[in-house]
């Protein structure tokens, strides 16, 4: 699992790879938790072994260099996302759009948009490239 808490801002992702199912745009099913200034979602997208390595390759380079954006999007589905952008001065946007339709058939959607300083990014990114780097070379 990986996570990134500040004081009004909590994300986590927990990420199931299906190594068989590797060949197809669909293999991993992630557990997406995000909690901002006490609104809060929780849903389960599918995606990408491989997009999953893009986002960190690009938010390790966005953390490095301080410019540029990083993106998670749901395969198919909802089009569920997150995404990181350098602001400027070390801040970092984040903001997604999240939805759900596992409760009982009714549908449950969070956006949210939060600003955070960089420096909570170096182990989450850490994590999450030392991870998912291999599947960019697949």
């Amino acid at each position: 699992m990986y996570t990134l808490e500040t004081e009004n801002f909590y994300l986590s992702l927990n990420p199931k790879t299906c190594p068989e199912d590797l060949p197809f745009p669909v293999n991993t099913a992630m557990d997406i938790k995000v909690t901002s200034y006490n609104f809060s979602a929780r849903a389960v997208i599918d995606t990408d072994a491989k997009r999953l390595a893009a986002f960190a390759l690009d938010l390790n380079k966005m953390y490095k260099n301080l410019q540029g954006s990083a993106r998670l999007e749901e395969t198919y589905g909802l089009h569920s996302f997150i995404e990181f952008e350098a602001v400027g001065r070390g801040h970092i946007t984040v903001k997604g759009d999240i939805y759900t339709t596992a409760a009982y058939q009714y549908s449950q959607r969070l956006c949210f948009e939060n600003e955070i300083d960089q420096s909570y990014l170096k182990d989450f990114t850490a994590a999450l490239l030392a991870d998912f780097e291999k599947y960019a070379r697949d």
